[in-house]
């Protein structure tokens, strides 16, 4: 959910001028949370190393000032997400 809103923050930029450093900020901050919980997940036996690494790489990606950058970090992780959601209901299936 979060890397739905950092997309939302990063796409309001060049269609609010005025409030680009708002946005900028808010998705930044946003992925820098999904990062801090995805790290957690890791700590906790949730997650695997590669999905907060993947996670961290894409945030700081994200940081970079361009445009397409911030695009294709959001796009990137959310996908990445999507993907791990996936298999892991798949895992969980098969494990029954």
């Amino acid at each position: 959910m979060l890397d739905v809103a950092a997309l939302a923050f990063d796409v309001m930029i060049p269609l609010a001028p005025p409030l680009a450093p708002v946005f900028y900020v808010a998705g930044a901050a946003t992925s820098v949370i999904n990062t801090i919980f995805t790290y957690e997940d890791w700590r906790q036996g949730n997650a695997e190393w590669y999905d907060f690494a993947i996670s961290a790489a894409t945030t700081g990606i994200g940081f970079i000032p361009s445009p397409w950058t911030l695009y294709g970090s959001d796009i990137a992780i959310l996908a990445y997400d999507i993907y791990r959601a996936e298999t892991s209901k798949d895992q969980k299936k098969r494990c029954k």
